[in-house]
């Protein structure tokens, strides 16, 4: 598999224990009109294709080309025919050659990748087809079919159907060999997530592969970033196994899967509904967050450490700044480095041995622009400390779906103390001083862009 790396165990599975009587793409037993096996059939599937994207609730809104004298037009959900004027095959991998094959084909609209993983089988084969892509041939609630395509043979007309192949265990178990070498097949194939930004099937319980569909131009901050954490030694992430990369675009990530851990935004909460049902302030109820938000900030300076051995530090310049939110300030407290960028409860897990990192992106989408390269650090403790706002606005409209202002002041007291938890243990951690060159102005400067947010 092109650009495939990791380490090599026993092999992933042979092809030839896939039936010798399927035909074989790349051994003349259908024709190809003289193409390349991939190129021919992401042709042949790419009108269906089109189609089947415009359809999937997670497919973006494209703008639309403009001609020329004409104002470019305003994203929106455009039809079936439009994309398929516009959408072109970028690239192509053939990975399984017999049927049932997995195609990989990159489709390219107005400049934006997306990449989709493409079952292909017989229609004889529609019955073991059916039973992977569920009752129907729905996952996660929508249609998994994509279309039929008819092929010719060296004897007869072929009817193949074309399907997304992450609906079906036994390719995506065939496409974890061959990235990462693991042997045997998994016996169980979970999807645990999805989204714009792409999805994560989890295997067994004990490896994942996350898969995008919306790919960067260069590396995907997902990769270049475990990567670059996972090189400079820091080991609050899962432990990653392969890379899946061809043609300059990341497709994929193998990686230790974080069993039995919850996200940081159940955690907390679990801590906002005792505080609620206690109705005492923050600390003197059940279920206190402070500690774990302390760990947290112990995790977030390591991971900023980690950055800026990684990627370097940028002295602070006099020069604005703009914030996510879009205010505007000089952050002279800390020095420039590459961030997180996405950092939040729900990009942090909690394990029994500790707090990971598990997300750089959000699969909700869409991945996070080159703007986010290098900043403050302090814009990643304004995003996760706003999460926890978010969370205690939630929960509280949760518990008092009427009057969720009656919680304000509790929910203040929560955000505030976890604030405070998390900013100490953040400035404290050895080795950041190096990086935090003022950091009563950086608590200052985080006060003040949290200000808004919370008193909203």
């Amino acid at each position: 598999m092109s650009g495939a790396s990791g380490p090599r165990g026993g092999g992933s599975r042979s092809k030839a224990e896939i039936s010798a009587t399927q035909p074989v793409f790349g051994a003349g037993s259908v024709d190809l009109q003289g193409k390349d096996p991939a190129a021919f059939l992401a042709g042949e599937v790419l009108a269906n294709l089109v189609a089947f994207l415009e359809r999937q609730e997670w497919f973006p809104q494209i703008p639309l080309g403009k001609a020329a004298g004409q104002q470019e037009r305003a994203p929106e959900r455009t039809g079936p025919q439009v994309l398929r004027a516009q959408a072109k095959v970028y690239d192509a991998e053939l990975i399984i050659e017999t049927m049932p094959g997995l195609l990989s084909v990159v489709i390219e609209v107005n400049d934006a990748r997306f990449h989709v993983l493409v079952g292909l089988c017989l229609a004889e084969q529609l019955e073991s087809a059916e039973r992977a892509l569920g009752p129907g041939g729905v996952i996660n609630g929508e249609p998994a079919l994509i279309g039929a395509v008819s092929l010719q043979s060296q004897r007869e007309p072929l009817s193949v159907l074309a399907y997304e192949a992450t609906a079906d265990p036994s390719l995506m178990s065939h496409l974890l060999g061959a990235l990462s070498g693991i042997d045997p097949a998994p016996q169980r194939v979970l999807m645990a997530s999805a989204g714009l930004a792409g999805l994560t099937l989890v295997f067994d319980e004990h490896v994942e592969m996350r898969l995008f569909r919306q790919l960067s131009s260069g590396p995907h901050p997902e990769v270049e970033l475990t990567l670059a954490l996972d090189g400079a030694g820091f080991n609050h992430l899962p432990a990653p196994l392969a890379v899946w990369r061809r043609g300059g675009c990341d497709l994929g990530l193998v990686r230790e899967h974080l069993h039995a851990a919850s996200d940081g935004w159940a955690l907390a909460s679990t801590s906002l509904r005792d505080l609620y049902a206690a109705g005492l302030p923050a600390g003197y109820a059940g279920g206190d967050f402070a500690p774990e938000a302390s760990r947290i900030g112990e995790m977030t300076a390591r991971m900023h450490i980690a950055l800026a051995e990684a990627f370097g530090v940028v002295s602070p310049t006099p020069a604005p700044e703009r914030s996510p939110r879009g205010s505007s300030g000089s952050l002279l407290s800390a020095a420039e480095i590459r961030i997180h960028g996405s950092y939040s409860l729900r990009a942090i897990v909690r394990s029994e041995v500790g707090w990971f990192v598990r997300d750089f992106v959000s699969e909700a989408g869409p991945v996070p622009s080159a703007d986010w390269a290098r900043h403050s650090p302090l814009w990643d403790l304004v995003t996760m400390v706003g999460s926890f706002n978010d969370a205690a606005r939630a929960t509280a409209l949760e518990r008092q779906p009427l009057e969720p202002d009656a919680l304000a002041d509790l929910a203040l007291s929560w955000v505030r103390r976890n604030q405070q938890a998390l900013t100490d243990a953040y400035l404290q951690t050895a080795g950041i001083e190096k990086l935090v060159m003022d950091p009563q102005a950086f608590v200052l400067e985080l006060d003040h862009l949290l200000y808004p947010k919370i008193h909203r």
